[in-house]
């Protein structure tokens, strides 16, 4: 599952549009760069992203046992309350855009991390423009070994 994911989502990576980063007990984290990122004040995915979500959702179509956690995040400017709604806002877009690609719900969880973990400085605009992003956590399902 792992390799299918990677191998669909090559293209994407190799073109700039995403980042694709393996962490640990085979987590994958797939990252909006600045090319894919929503524009100020926006939670409208920008269409670039579009076909990494259609090959995330047919990888997660076919396998079963993955999990996502869809995590939005904002620059600094406006209020933190205002960025807090904004990136829930984003992470909800992707949410629902999965959805509509069939992917079952209790499979996704999404949340609105804000402007608290910045991805580059916020003092330039391509700092703010990378930190307008959505992560995608990909993670596979370990069976529980207590039960």
């Amino acid at each position: 599952q792992k390799k299918a994911l990677e191998k669909a989502l090559a293209p994407e990576r190799d073109a700039g549009a995403i980042l694709v980063e393996k962490l640990p007990q085979n987590v994958v984290r797939v990252t909006m760069t600045d090319q894919t990122a929503f524009a100020v004040d926006s939670s409208e995915i920008k269409p670039r992203f579009y076909s990494t979500m259609d090959k995330i959702s047919t990888v997660l179509n076919r396998y079963g046992k993955t999990e996502l956690t869809i995590a939005g995040h904002t620059d600094n400017t406006g209020s933190a309350q205002h960025n807090q709604a904004l990136s829930e806002r984003r992470a909800g877009a992707v949410h629902n855009y999965f959805l509509q690609k069939n992917v079952v719900p209790q499979r996704l969880e999404s949340q609105g991390l804000g402007e608290n973990t910045p991805r580059a400085s916020n003092t330039t605009a391509e700092g703010r423009q990378l930190n307008r992003r959505v992560e995608i956590i990909i993670e596979p399902i370990v069976a529980d070994q207590a039960g």
